[in-house]
Parts: C-alpha cells; sequence; structure tokens
C-alpha cells in the first residue's frame, strides 16, 4: 500500500471577456480496487459557476459547471491524497466496445503488420516504446494512432492511441486513461488492458507496466472520451493562454 500527494493546477486566462460558458471537468481521481480517495479537494475560479456532480457514460466523475457572468479567467484546483495497492480493477465482464477500434485508433497497414508480429501486452507495448520517438509539438489532440505511428513521433496520448490500436487488432478489451504520474509535469496518458479478470496498466511512453504511481483520473475508448476539461463560451475572436502545473509525490 502507498500513498500520494497529488496537485493538478490549471489556468486559462482569456484575452477577451467570455460570458455564456460552459464547462465540464474530470479532474478528480477515480475510486476503484486500485485507488481509495483519502483526502480531497476542487477549487474553481470565478466563483460565479454553478456546479453539479455526477458521472459520465464510462463511469467517471465529472464536474459540471456553467457561468453567464463574463470573466476573463478560468482557473481549477484539484488536491488531495490517493493511496494505492497494486494496479488491478476488477472487471468480470468488460464493455464489448472497448474491443472496437474509435476514431483516433483506426489502424493502418502499417500497425495491422505490427500487430501481426508481436501478441502479448507486454510485447505490444516494448514495441511502439522502440517505434516511436517522444516530441512535443510533433502532434496534436486530432492525430490519429496511424498519423502518428506514419511519422513515428508523439506524445504519450499518440503512444497510447498505438497501443491501444494493437491490442484490438489482437483482440484485447482495452481502453485509454487520462491521469497523473509521480514528480512534476502536466496529465499523462497510458492504457488498461483487460486480461481475462481484471484491468491492467502499461504505459508505452516509459516502456512499463504500471504498478504504482499513476494515479486515474478517467478513461475511455480513446482521449476524445476522457479530456480533462471540455467546455464551450461566447465572446468576440476568443484566445486564450493555458498553464498547467502537475505535482504528484509519494508521502
Amino acid at each position: 500500500m502507498k500513498r500520494y500527494l497529488y496537485s493538478y493546477q490549471t489556468i486559462v486566462r482569456f484575452y477577451v471577456q467570455v460570458d455564456r460558458h460552459f464547462l465540464k471537468l474530470r479532474c478528480q481521481p477515480s475510486a476503484s480496487e486500485y485507488q481509495t480517495i483519502v483526502d480531497e479537494s476542487v477549487v474553481l475560479h470565478p466563483v460565479g459557476f454553478h456546479i453539479s456532480i455526477g458521472t459520465d457514460g464510462f463511469g467517471n466523475r465529472i464536474i459540471t459547471g456553467s457561468s453567464l457572468i463574463p470573466h476573463d479567467s478560468l482557473a481549477y484546483i484539484s488536491s488531495g491524497i490517493v493511496e494505492q495497492t497494486d494496479y488491478a480493477i476488477p472487471d468480470p465482464s468488460p464493455q464489448p466496445y472497448y474491443r472496437c477500434h474509435s476514431a483516433l485508433t483506426e489502424p493502418s497497414d502499417e500497425l495491422r503488420l505490427m500487430a501481426k508480429e508481436h501478441k502479448q501486452a507486454a510485447d505490444l507495448c516494448h514495441a511502439v516504446y522502440e517505434a516511436m520517438h517522444y516530441e512535443p509539438g510533433s502532434t496534436d489532440v486530432r492525430t490519429t494512432a496511424a498519423e502518428a505511428f506514419a511519422q513515428r513521433k508523439g506524445v504519450c496520448q499518440d503512444f497510447a492511441h498505438i497501443l491501444l490500436s494493437l491490442l484490438r487488432l489482437n483482440g484485447y478489451a482495452a481502453r485509454y486513461v487520462n491521469g497523473l504520474i509521480v514528480g512534476e509535469g502536466a496529465t499523462h496518458a497510458w492504457v488498461e488492458v483487460h486480461d481475462g479478470e481484471n484491468w491492467i496498466a502499461f504505459d508505452p511512453t516509459h516502456n512499463c507496466q504500471v504498478t504504482h504511481g499513476y494515479i486515474k483520473l478517467a478513461h475511455g475508448r480513446d482521449a476524445n472520451d476522457c479530456p480533462v476539461c471540455r467546455g464551450s463560451m461566447s465572446g468576440s475572436n476568443i484566445s486564450q493562454q493555458t498553464e498547467i502545473k502537475v505535482i504528484v509525490n509519494e508521502i
């Protein structure tokens, strides 16, 4: 059993005032046999947001908010303590859609060929790590697994999408995970694979099977299903600057 102190902070500055702002946040740790929430807090600015709590269609915890008051910034901080056992989440019957390709994981011929060369989840994870080069700015949130693999570079989201594509080609139920890892930086992405009884996790960016130290926030078929923040707003010529800071320490 291990405990981790986490802090996730986002500040968005708008260059013009916005209103009719609607948002959905997945910034709270998930609760499961792997991860217990010991303490948590979420602070949202500006204070005029009307907030409601719930879950989405994948069972992820969500905070929905809305504000009609003009404002020029948005900030939220999610912090607390989680306790973790070895990464294994029991699930006797995973949803069948986790075996199907999604918009961001549709395979190319190159990926189909790689899937024939490697069959085990750990081997596929290693193959992605060996084939890809981590390069920030080389892709964006719309980049597909096939596109990232064709250029052999990307970020953690792309590594995860490629591994998902390969796993599903081999018949595995697999899902995308958004969360935090030990250290300082931003959010991270990895993959959960169903082993017949449990969801276990692999991180192709770091070429490892996950044991502890990965704070899970949300999961889905791909990154489109579980962004930390998604929303809409009204304003003229809206542009923005976003700062994200994540700190996770073992205690």
